[in-house]
């Protein structure tokens, strides 16, 4: 994980996520995407929260309909309005 997609992580951001993913080689990867596609040696405080920064940084319109409502409509049926 010291090299991923060409560029090197920090040993302390390296740590902050193998402590922040708990083991789990998904989050692992996600909080790596994360933490390389924003430049911010910060870690995502969850999972989730590194999932919505995502699709935030997505511009309306564009990603296939991935926007909050499409997302929050599969996640938690009934949130996004429809017949779920």
């Amino acid at each position: 994980m010291a090299r991923l997609g060409g560029e090197t992580l920090q040993a302390q951001t390296r740590a902050a996520i193998v402590a922040q993913a708990d083991g789990v080689p998904l989050f692992v990867e996600e909080l790596t995407k994360a933490v390389l596609e924003t430049g911010d040696a910060t870690v995502p405080a969850s999972l989730h929260g590194s999932l919505m920064a995502r699709l935030d940084r997505i511009p309306r319109g564009q990603g296939s309909g991935a926007d909050r409502g499409v997302y929050w409509a599969r996640v938690r049926p009934g949130a996004g309005g429809g017949s779920g």
